[in-house]
């Protein structure tokens, strides 16, 4: 009898061995691939989708809801994939599928396709510049601008610059240069490119928000010394799009040095015929007074605001040197907006030597919030014996952002000034975002770089 107990004691116990074998390999299986969230769970054609979890570094695909494929799948680890919506989703709202070579698991969550649709805006009727504007709708996650009017005098605010976004308001304040008139078409655009008119709105000029006009000087020659000579020398590297943004009212300044014998005459020529952009301006005969203040200038005005815009500006003359030509211009800063100076390097004073020295601890997150427009300073002092340079350079390859901010001539009065700077462009921006920035040059000492942000 006991032999027969212990025996069937001997077969439960081995069963409850497998079957609590069994249960673990499972456990173990369903642990080896597991999803726990995905981000965002509204998609359109093309949309990636980051995708948390376990196991996932064997994902063969990604199935959305009707049972289609990801465009593309790109495994970053066993915890985060990032899948490609594909064009084809189903309209019903389901679950997204993960595939590997042997297994295969759901979501908890579900995903459907986006449904972009505008329900009304906010005023509904009439909406001025520099006030707000909210549009009410559906499926606005993805919008990744709008664009206020078309063609040439179209304005676009990138969703960085919406005062708020939902997935069914954007609000946004409408700038000043707006277009205005009846019936302005109104669009977003989608991260995947695609564009959706929402519809028109009558805009009218509003009344600028209080704050004070700024100077700000703009550099549009920085290269090096000119020698003028006999009308044998001249700048003719300032292009029209220098003149994009440019006023009536803004000044052209030509700083000056060397007054040598016999007269002195400045010029202002056409980009393209080398003529006077108007006859008085063709030749200006430059005076003592002239050289003793270091510049001569000029004021844009009706006539030659579109010459310049067409075609550019040279710069020519006769007995004097050329050491640079800016853009004088007023930005509105309203009040509790005036510009930031914000630190890029504040450590130990950097002596620059024969371009020995540098400082290269700028790095590419500093410019994440820079604009087109903001200005980078470097501060100097002691302008020792032999030409003194200063360098704005990649921060990377070493090499100059441009060729002009590669080796900048420094002048006497850059030192009496205290600092050099350049102008972020939409050349510049893109590879201080990417890269970064270092200082160097030869013969003087920098004590700080700031960010100066309008």
């Amino acid at each position: 009898m006991n032999k027969i107990i212990n025996a069937v004691w001997a077969i439960m116990l081995t069963m409850a061995i497998v079957l609590t074998s069994c249960s673990d390999e499972d456990n173990e299986s369903a642990a080896d691939l597991s999803v726990a969230a995905f981000y965002p769970t509204i998609v359109m054609s093309g949309t990636e989708v980051e995708i948390t979890g376990n196991g996932l570094s064997h994902t063969t695909g990604v199935l959305f809801p009707g049972g289609f494929s990801a465009q593309t799948v790109k495994v970053i680890d066993d915890n985060r994939i990032i899948a490609t919506a594909p064009a084809n989703i189903a309209e019903a709202e389901d679950v997204l599928t993960i595939v590997t070579d042997g297994d295969m698991v759901k979501s908890r969550q579900t995903i459907r396709k986006a449904h972009p649709a505008l329900r009304y805006f906010n005023p509904t009727d009439v909406v001025k510049t520099y006030e707000d504007l909210q549009i009410e709708g559906n499926d606005f996650l993805l919008v990744k601008s709008v664009e206020i009017g078309e063609g040439e005098n179209a304005v676009k605010i990138a969703a960085l610059d919406f005062k708020r976004k939902s997935n069914t308001n954007i609000t946004l304040t409408l700038p000043g240069e707006t277009p205005v008139g009846d019936n302005i078409a109104i669009k977003s655009y989608f991260e995947n490119g695609d564009v959706q008119t929402l519809g028109s709105l009558s805009i009218e000029k509003g009344v600028q928000p209080g704050g004070k006009w700024v100077e700000k000087e703009i550099d549009l020659y920085n290269g090096g010394d000119v020698e003028m000579g006999g009308w044998s020398g001249y700048i003719n590297t300032i292009y029209a799009d220098a003149f994009a943004e440019a006023k009536i009212g803004d000044i052209i300044r030509v700083y000056i040095k060397d007054q040598t014998e016999g007269w002195q005459q400045g010029s202002f020529k056409h980009g393209s015929t080398w003529g006077g952009l108007t006859d008085e301006l063709g030749v200006i005969n430059l005076t003592s007074e002239d050289f003793e203040r270091g510049y001569y200038e000029m004021t844009i005005d009706e006539v030659t605001l579109p010459l310049l815009q067409e075609a550019g500006l040279i710069i020519s003359g006769c007995n004097y040197t050329a050491t640079k030509v800016v853009l004088i211009t007023a930005v509105w800063v309203t009040e509790g907006n005036t510009p930031q100076e914000i630190d890029l390097y504040n450590g130990d004073e950097v002596v620059m030597g024969g371009w020995s020295g540098y400082i290269n601890t700028i790095y590419a997150d500093a410019f994440a919030e820079a604009k087109i427009g903001d200005v980078i300073r470097v501060y100097i002092k002691d302008q020792t014996e032999g030409w003194q340079q200063g360098s704005f350079k990649h921060g990377s390859t070493w090499g100059g952002l441009t060729d002009e901010l590669g080796v900048i001539n420094l002048t006497s009065e850059d030192f009496e000034r205290g600092y050099y700077e350049m102008t972020i462009d939409e050349v510049t921006l893109p590879l201080l975002q990417e890269a970064g920035l270092i200082i160097s040059g030869c013969n003087y000492t920098a004590t700080k770089v700031v960010l100066i942000s309008f």
